[in-house]
């Protein structure tokens, strides 16, 4: 359901970079949907055009349009436009998720208190100058701070108190829910994710296949596409690249493994979500993966440690699955409805 700008106001405003695109972007979208359920006045403002997320928000949700990576007076107009927006709904408390909307929402000034969401323990990780002094803002304006795991600290303010909510993921609703049949044989590897070097390491599926000679599909977007597309080619690879899919877990099938070679994760929502699904999984042997506390066979700390686990497990896939305790404890607490409360009581508290 999309606002008019004549629409009534309301009084809770979480601002996301698009409607889908990311882990991060779709948890708001479950959070706003199951909190207005609960009859609360809340609602989307998104920043950056875009296709439709599987999950789409069912609550008055106000769209920018800006243009994805546009230039300077992209931006202006962004925060113009985001601004009519914010005063047309006057709400109590306005939700900053991720980046971008710290951005613009730093320079949002009005009678609103101001509520951030860190999902990850590097943000801002290209652009640090200006991280810092968004932040110091944000400081200055007296914004309180959301982890989405209880590992975070908000960057440039951890001495700040910080309130734990995890992101919400999709539970018992239809195909989104089913299983996958994990097979025994291993027929090609996954990854799910944006293509980003630094944080994501897409790149290591690259040299993965190289040493396995297994095909690679990749499920995601980003800076990196192009790079992959001709490192792939001149190594003469068997590897797909399929874009941004609203959801990529319908597109996994018997013999599929997934790789996770981030350097570093905040909520880990794909890891998650693989769990939830019964998805064989590979994870980078880093600290913000290991706190999932998956067995030791599931974490290779190099993509010829991948190569030698897989080469392990080719013939026996079904044993890179999560035990089905072990996924349940990591997954308790995610239930939406659950995490509507969680926020519902935080901003209550915060809007006084």
């Amino acid at each position: 359901m999309y606002a008019k700008l004549d629409s009534k106001r309301v009084d809770y405003l979480f601002i996301t970079n698009s409607l889908s695109g990311g882990g991060a972007e779709r948890a708001i979208n479950i959070a706003v949907t199951e909190i207005a359920k609960k009859n609360v006045s809340v609602g989307l403002l998104v920043i950056n055009d875009g296709p439709q997320d599987l999950y789409a928000p069912k609550v008055p949700t106000f769209e920018v349009k800006r243009s994805w990576q546009g230039g300077p007076i992209s931006l202006l107009s962004a925060y113009l436009k985001s601004y009519y927006m914010v005063i047309r709904a006057h709400p109590k408390v306005l939700v900053l998720n991720c980046d971008l909307p710290e951005f613009i929402g730093a320079f949002l000034v009005g009678p609103w208190k101001i509520v951030a969401v860190e999902h990850v323990p590097k943000p801002w990780a290209d652009r640090l100058t200006l991280g810092r002094i968004i932040r110091k803002i944000l400081r200055f304006r007296k914004t309180s701070w959301v982890v989405v795991s209880d590992h975070l600290l908000p960057w440039q303010s951890i001495d700040l108190k910080k309130t734990h909510i995890p992101n919400a993921i999709f539970e018992n609703e239809d195909e989104i829910s089913e299983p996958i049949n994990s097979g025994n044989k291993l027929k090609r590897l996954v990854f799910i994710g944006r293509l980003t070097k630094n944080q994501k390491q897409p790149q290591w599926l690259l040299d993965i296949s190289e040493i396995t000679n297994l095909p690679v599909v990749f499920y995601g977007d980003g800076l990196l596409k192009n790079e992959l597309i001709d490192d792939s080619k001149v190594r003469n690879l068997d590897v797909s690249f399929n874009g941004f899919v609203s959801n990529p877990w319908s597109e996994i099938s018997s013999g599929d493994l997934l790789i996770i070679p981030s350097a570093w994760e905040g909520d880990g929502l794909v890891v998650v979500e693989a769990l939830s699904k019964g998805v064989p999984l590979l994870l980078n042997l880093v600290k913000d993966l290991t706190r999932f506390g998956l067995p030791e066979k599931h974490y290779c700390d190099s993509p010829e440690d991948f190569g030698l686990r897989i080469s392990e497990y080719k013939n026996n896939l079904t044993g890179l699955v999560a035990d089905s305790e072990i996924a349940s404890q990591i997954i308790s607490g995610r239930n939406p409805k659950v995490v509507a409360d969680k926020w519902i009581d935080f901003l209550t508290k915060t809007a006084g």
